[in-house]
């Protein structure tokens, strides 16, 4: 009887960690879709404050029809990753790159995956079609 005992408790403890490992698994996995999805949204915030400058007059602070990186990261108020070349949000990093004179590549880096440049989130902005931000923006992955 005592073995009997003996061997449902160690099964009873052995089905109890590997529960607590899949709930522990699946969190995880939760928190970075979660983050991904953030990231996607900063990044859809980001590409309309892009256009935005870029649609501003040079006068009163904005691209005048001219895209310039560090300058936009200026207008953005957003704080700079500690390299410089990326913003910094709750979420993760994001960085803007020219890939025509007319479009932006816009990337997302997310916290919550440790900034892997291969998980990273790709969108694009193309600059001549400001009429519609659904026209102009598009996440590529």
């Amino acid at each position: 009887m005592k073995s009997q005992l003996a061997i449902l408790l160690i099964i009873s403890v052995f089905l109890l960690a590997a529960s607590i490992a899949l709930a522990h698994i699946k969190f995880n996995s939760k928190i970075e879709s979660a983050n991904v999805r953030a990231v996607k949204q900063d990044m859809s915030l980001i590409a309309s404050l892009a256009l935005s400058y870029y649609k501003t007059p040079a006068i009163i602070g904005g691209g005048g029809k001219v895209f310039s990186i560090m300058d936009f990261y200026n207008y953005s108020g957003y704080q700079l990753s500690s390299d410089g070349n990326k913003i910094q949000t709750e979420n993760g990093q994001i960085e803007i790159a020219k890939s025509s004179e007319n479009e932006l590549k816009i990337i997302g880096y997310c916290a919550e995956l440790d900034f892997d440049i291969d998980k990273s989130i790709y969108a694009k902005l193309s600059l001549n079609k400001f009429d519609d931000i659904d026209e102009a923006y598009e996440v590529l992955n």
